[in-house]
């Protein structure tokens, strides 16, 4: 009985650890291998059934043996399973955590390590090791050093040095070779403290921000360039010429495309082919060079008004010259648009290709070259409105100009109508002097061909104060100057000479001596004949005034020489009325000596003696010669002295008698005439006859 009791205990006490193992695994989730464990207890269970039901003797002490066993398993199972139980939730909470963590971790797109102070690798996250393409669990229990190199080791090692010492987060940026490549990493150091304070390990995490360092990168690129952008914007608006502004745009290029081979092609006035027109290498890239080819580089810039960019070509043989510029096999154009139409080019040269620094930098380089268009417009369209304001100012004042000096001209014409003849002259000298002060010359002169003996007779002269007179008569033979002066003003053709336009050498010397730059001359023609000519010389400041106002200065020669004929012609009327007045006068002297003789000879046909007619003879002697002293004298025949039987006049003629020895008129038989200071006198007359006197003796 005691035999049956102890089986059957045995068998419920199994069947009892059967039940507590099951229950144990079933709510601490046991899996695969724990379920081994309750095949134990069933193989007890059926060894102890085999031997209560089918045993052939049963023996009392096995009996017992397997009842104190299996009550006490199961007594011990009744009383560790909880515990155990206990135990075990805990380490799958703590293992679960740590899956969690460790999957938390390798969700996590920053690299993550735990390392102990020592520097070894306690753990590690997916991203740590796909970062350095290795496996985890060859990573944990490695350090810095088997997988980076030494000065990034040592840098690791200092900065977590520094992180245990300060006990504060550390961040570094640091560039890792990956298995991607060199990446950057924002890395930060810090420290796991125990609920005592104490550091235990050290947690490195790791971000990859190569993006954010190559946006940074790219965005304090793009901000220089924008500066650099902004300062050349700045300097081209300032730019007061066309050289200046090329000379910044080249400085600006060359900065932003990192390249000395610089050069600026402009379009040739017909088009077909463009010039270089600056270099900044000028020993490589030749100045003046002339581009032909349209499917080179520039000429497909130009074509499709777009940048471009090519290996070397044809083009290129003319262009680059020297060893270093055969080693420039890469180029891009970009091109400068004026109103849509391309004026040139910049040509950009490099010794190999540069296709992603100028993607990057494309942007920059065409607003470079559409604001250096835009202020070449700009420049042009305030030149050209300059000039078109200089052409009206200049219209007005050559307008106001031209009034004033028609003015001038009616005024003077009015003057030169109504003045005298004689007044002509001191007009005419101060009206050039006028007139060139007007139109601004220097100089100005009125030349008249000499007659007779030939050459050029100044009529009238004025300069300026400090400058020479021109000559008062231009002798001939003429110098090569005058002659070419000359052989036009002849041809009735305005001479027009000026430094700013081809001139004779001859002229230049001229010109050198006198400091002048420019000459007219205007013939003055008079009944189709050239008579003279009317000049001005004077600086460049005034000589597009005198040339628009040619017309003015012709019709200053043209009054000129009008008042000329006038002062000629009243001069040969006046030399004329004085002839015919002179011949008026002598005929009237001729009519009054007639009439005087004819009375004379009527009185003395009257006289009845000589004595009757010698006081006659005196009067009418005294009234045909009214300022004349005189004798008349009476021959005796047959003797050698003459008598003096009248006289007339104021002064004594001479002795009452006279010898006929001597006198000269006697002796030669005719008229003698002799004065004061001329010979020979009569020596009867006593006194000298005065200068101005005159002795007729018969």
């Amino acid at each position: 009985m005691v035999t049956i009791i102890g089986w059957s205990v045995a068998i419920l006490g199994q069947l009892g650890v059967f039940y507590l193992l099951f229950r144990f695994l079933i709510t601490t989730r046991r899996k695969g291998v724990w379920y081994g464990v309750m095949f134990l207890p069933l193989l007890l269970t059926l060894w102890f059934g085999y031997e209560l039901f089918l045993g052939d003797n049963l023996k009392l002490i096995p009996s017992i043996l397997a009842a104190l066993v299996s009550a006490l398993s199961a007594g011990l199972l009744w009383v560790l399973l909880p515990e155990t139980k206990e135990a075990f939730t805990r380490y799958d909470q703590i293992r679960s955590e740590k899956e969690e963590v460790q999957s938390i971790l390798d969700q996590l797109p920053v690299f993550v390590v735990l390392k102990s102070l020592g520097g070894t690798y306690q753990k590690v996250n997916s991203a740590f090791a796909q970062m350095l393409g290795k496996a985890i669990e060859i990573l944990v229990g490695r350090s810095d050093a088997d997988f980076f190199p030494p000065k990034i080791a040592q840098l690791f090692a200092e900065e977590q040095q520094r992180t245990i010492e300060s006990k504060r987060v550390v961040t570094r940026r640091v560039e890792l070779l990956t298995t991607r490549g060199k990446r950057w990493y924002e890395i930060t150091f810090s420290t796991i403290v125990d609920k005592l304070g104490m550091t235990r390990s050290v947690l490195v995490c790791g971000q990859d921000i190569t993006e954010v360092v190559d946006r940074t990168q790219s965005l304090e690129t793009n901000l220089n360039l924008s500066q650099v952008l902004n300062h050349m914007t700045r300097k081209l608006l300032t730019c007061e010429s066309e050289t200046e502004l090329w000379d910044f745009l080249l400085e600006f290029m060359e900065k932003i495309a990192s390249t000395p081979y610089v050069t600026l092609a402009l379009i040739a006035k017909d088009r077909d082919s463009l010039i270089i027109e600056k270099s900044h290498m000028a020993d490589v890239i030749q100045v003046g060079t002339s581009i032909h080819s349209p499917s080179g580089l520039f000429g497909r810039v130009v074509q499709s008004s777009q940048m471009q960019w090519s290996e070397r070509d044809a083009e290129w043989g003319n262009l680059l010259s020297g060893e270093e510029g055969k080693e420039l096999g890469w180029a891009v154009g970009i091109p400068i648009c004026l109103e849509s139409k391309v004026v040139g080019v910049v040509g950009l040269f490099y010794k190999q290709s540069e296709t992603e620094l100028i993607e990057q930098r494309k942007d920059v380089l065409v607003e470079g070259a559409k604001i250096a268009g835009l202020v070449l417009k700009d420049m042009r369209y305030h030149r050209e409105l300059a000039q078109r304001i200089a052409c009206t100012q200049r219209d007005l004042e050559q307008s106001v100009l031209r009034q004033r000096i028609e003015h001038f001209l009616t005024a003077l014409a009015t003057r030169l109508v109504s003045a005298a003849p004689q007044q002509i002259d001191s007009l005419l000298e101060k009206a050039i002097g006028s007139f060139a002060e007007y139109v601004g010359a220097e100089k100005s002169y009125v030349y008249f061909f000499k007659k007779g003996d030939g050459g050029l007779q100044a009529y009238y002269r004025w300069a300026t104060s400090g400058k020479l007179l021109p000559p008062t008569e231009i002798l001939e033979p003429f110098d090569s100057l005058v002659s070419w002066i000359l052989e036009k003003v002849n041809r009735q053709e305005i001479v027009v000479l000026s430094r700013s336009s081809e001139i004779p050498e001859g002229v230049q010397v001229y010109f050198d001596a006198q400091e002048i730059d420019f000459l007219v001359a205007i013939p003055m023609v008079l009944r189709r004949t050239v008579v003279g000519y009317f000049g001005l010389e004077g600086r460049q400041d005034t000589e597009g005034v005198i040339f628009d106002q040619t017309a003015s200065v012709k019709a200053m020669a043209d009054l000129i020489v009008n008042a000329i004929d006038r002062k000629w012609a009243a001069e040969e009327l006046e030399e004329r009325m004085r002839l015919v007045g002179e011949k008026i006068t002598q005929l009237e002297i001729h009519n009054q000596r007639s009439k005087l003789l004819t009375e004379m000879g009527d009185l003395l046909q009257s006289c009845r003696t000589a004595d009757e007619a010698f006081p006659i003879v005196a009067r009418y002697s005294q009234m045909l010669m009214p300022n004349s002293t005189g004798s008349l004298y009476l021959l005796r025949i047959l003797q050698d002295v003459a008598e003096k039987v009248a006289e007339w006049g104021n002064e004594s003629s001479g002795e009452n008698e006279l010898v006929l020895s001597e006198c000269w008129g006697i002796r030669r038989g005719r008229v003698h005439v002799a004065r004061n200071v001329e010979g020979p006198l009569c020596d009867h007359l006593g006194i000298p006859i005065p200068e101005t006197g005159m002795s007729v003796y018969l």
